[in-house]
């Protein structure tokens, strides 16, 4: 019966010590991540939210970025760019926006309903103010 007692008192008291033990370690650990190894991660394009002004300016020359947008990813694949981007404008003002850019910069609809120019594929997606943009480069 003692034993009992016991093993009842280390699940009741000594399990959430030693949870809340290792919350407190991995808290710890996940904050001393270097500024360095986020740097290099952010400068190569693979980490969420990034708000690298060099990569973004590099992007507005190659893709339409819509103004005063928060860039959540950023993600380079073989010939390919992908970029999300949450705006707190409505669909329709960024859907102007989108429509007047490509016209104005000479990107013409195909069937898909993709752009293309000079070679290059151009499409995009709105839903509730997140925009996912595509750009294939052959």
């Amino acid at each position: 019966m003692k034993t009992l007692v016991t093993q009842d008192k280390i699940l009741k008291f000594g399990l959430p010590v030693i949870l809340a033990s290792l919350a407190i370690l991995s808290v710890t650990y996940f904050n001393q991540v270097s500024s360095e190894e986020l740097d290099k991660l952010n400068s190569t394009g693979t980490v969420a939210g990034t708000q690298d002004k060099k990569e973004i300016l590099d992007l507005s020359k190659e893709m339409p970025i819509f103004p005063d947008s928060d860039i959540l990813s950023i993600d380079r694949r073989n010939n390919e760019i992908y970029v999300v981007m949450q705006s707190k404008q409505s669909d329709a003002e960024i859907e102007s926006y989108y429509k007047e850019y490509l016209f104005q910069n000479e990107w013409k609809p195909d069937v898909s309903g993709a752009h293309t120019k000079n070679g290059k594929l151009l499409s995009y997606t709105l839903n509730n103010g997140v925009i996912q943009i595509k750009l294939v480069n052959p």
